[in-house]
């Protein structure tokens, strides 16, 4: 009897070590499961709205958005009629949402480490939106995209509003299909049919089945001249934007130059016209004209001390033949 409590009791006590360790286990996969939802990653936060405007996140129920909330990612957003949302993201960037449309943020993030890692992923489901780019299409345009059902874009620094409307959608009049208008810089439209590219001024069109490849428009829609109604009334939200979008730009080029710089990388800028990139083209141009003007000066010289030298020979030929 006495052996048997002997072997029994450190058995219990391991048998209750091992419950303990499991019951741990269990509970931290809880709290990790519950926890995770708040530890989401932070996209952007709403700088003003009108209206109706929810998101839909982990699957839960639309919540309202108020002003000052975030938005994640995997978060879906959309607007009611007659509403309208601005959204500051975290790299300066801003995405104005029109009436009637739904978003979808499907990834968003940052890297100053490595610009080929950052990514400015989105989704029109439907309905309109304006996207202005901050750090991460200045410095990697590449990382930028902007889905829909029918039409993948793309950019080169750029302010664009997009549209997508399906059949039966609430834009009466309008052919079914992508719209985008470029107000700043470019974009392309991909489609399995082929690409084009929008330059400022312009607008492009998809049709919602994909039946043609994309193309220019001749004229702007008249839809794109209500949509101007709203980024009129936002005007002085957008500049205070925009000045917070040139910091954040100017704070990420000096960082990233600062670690290319102490390993001797090539030099990290916005890849966008600026006065620096113009500065530094014109330089390299000048340069160009200078060695081309130099090439053309040696050139010069060659040719005129082989002609020298032709007529000392013909001249030593005329004295070297009898008279």
């Amino acid at each position: 009897m006495m052996w048997m409590q002997i072997v029994t009791k450190p058995f219990m006590r391991m048998t209750m070590q091992k419950m303990r360790l499991a019951a741990y286990v269990i509970g931290a996969g809880l709290w990790w499961a519950l926890a995770a939802p708040a530890m989401a990653v932070v996209a952007g936060t709403v700088d003003s709205l009108s209206g109706s405007v929810n998101v839909a996140r982990n699957g839960a129920a639309a919540q309202a958005l108020t002003t000052g909330a975030s938005v994640n990612e995997g978060d879906q957003i959309s607007t009611g009629a007659d509403s309208w949302v601005l959204l500051e993201m975290v790299d300066g960037a801003s995405l104005t949402l029109r009436g009637k449309t739904r978003m979808r943020i499907d990834a968003y993030v940052t890297s100053e480490a490595d610009k080929s890692s950052s990514k400015s992923w989105l989704s029109l489901l439907e309905g309109a939106m304006r996207s202005v780019t901050g750090a991460i299409g200045a410095f990697n345009p590449p990382s930028y995209r902007l889905s829909t059902p029918v039409v993948t874009l793309g950019i080169r620094g750029t302010d664009h509003e997009t549209a997508y409307y399906p059949p039966g959608s609430t834009e009466p009049g309008v052919e079914p299909g992508v719209y985008d208008k470029v107000n700043q810089g470019e974009t392309y439209l991909h489609t399995q049919r082929g690409d084009v590219n929008l330059k400022a001024g312009q607008a492009g069109f998809s049709d919602h089945q994909g039946a043609r490849a994309p193309r220019v428009l001749a004229t702007i829609p008249a839809f794109y001249k209500r949509h101007a109604e709203i980024d009129r009334r936002l005007a002085n939200r957008m500049r205070l934007i925009q000045a917070r979008r040139e910091k954040k730009i100017e704070m990420f080029r000096q960082r990233m130059q600062h670690r290319t710089g102490a390993s001797g990388g090539e030099h990290a800028g916005p890849q966008q016209n600026h006065a620096g990139t113009k500065n530094g083209e014109l330089r390299r141009e000048h340069a160009r004209m200078k060695q081309d003007s130099a090439r053309r000066e040696a050139s010069k010289s060659h040719e005129g001390d082989e002609r020298a030298k032709r007529l000392q020979e013909r001249r030593t030929r005329r004295q070297e033949e009898p008279r």
